[in-house]
């Protein structure tokens, strides 16, 4: 085998590396939680995904409230009409929202909206039934107002930037313009300019006097 041959060969083994480390990386971030106890955290407010007709519930978890939370669901299939059921939850279960769409071709959509007075986990299931006659069902649930994710900010609500680091930046003051000098400051200094000429003319002419008698003797 020549060098040639066995360096093509070594970058297609660490292209191949890399490629299923991409592989598995998209198969966990794209994995969807069927376990309520472990839900899927969200790190966005819209969530998408698809069924193909057979009855599946998908769990995940956010930080809702305080304040009002807005659900917006929207279902689709290939042909047939077919339920999907989103219900906000708290951690033991309780029901908080129940949000239900006849999903069809085209997409149909509901909104639930649900008010929290203090923040809290929240669990959202997702769940489509059980129908042989869907092929392919497609949904986007968007989540608007007090909610929050893992590693992100919430969704809603205005800030004002802080500075960098955290402080106030000081203004820049603002360059004062130079006075101009008045009119005795001007004659003031005409005079001494003139003094200085007159002072400086007499130094010459008294050194020029004293050199000329020095030649003479």
């Amino acid at each position: 085998m020549t060098t040639r041959n066995k360096t093509k060969r070594s970058l297609m083994r660490r292209f191949a590396g890399v490629l299923l480390l991409a592989m598995l990386a998209a198969g966990v971030v794209n994995a969807q939680s069927e376990d309520q106890d472990n839900p899927t955290p969200l790190t966005s407010n819209v969530i998408t995904g698809e069924g193909d007709g057979k009855a599946t519930t998908y769990y995940y978890s956010f930080t809702a409230g305080p304040g009002d939370v807005k659900v917006t669901v929207d279902g689709k299939t290939d042909n047939y009409s077919s339920p999907l059921r989103v219900k906000l939850m708290d951690e033991n279960g309780k029901d908080l929202l129940d949000v239900y769409v006849v999903a069809n071709n085209p997409s149909k959509r509901e909104v639930g909206q649900r008010r929290f007075v203090r923040q809290q986990k929240v669990i959202m299931s997702v769940s489509m039934n059980d129908d042989a006659q869907v092929k392919l069902m497609s949904f986007k649930i968007k989540l608007d107002d007090a909610v929050a994710f893992e590693g992100g900010p919430e969704a809603s609500g205005t800030s004002t930037p802080d500075a960098p680091g955290g402080s106030t930046p000081t203004p820049t003051p603002t360059p004062q313009p130079t006075p101009e000098p008045t009119e005795q400051a001007r004659v003031t200094t005409g005079v001494n300019h003139e003094d200085s000429n007159r002072n400086g003319s007499c130094s010459f002419f008294v050194c020029a006097e004293l050199l000329r008698t020095l030649t003479r003797r």
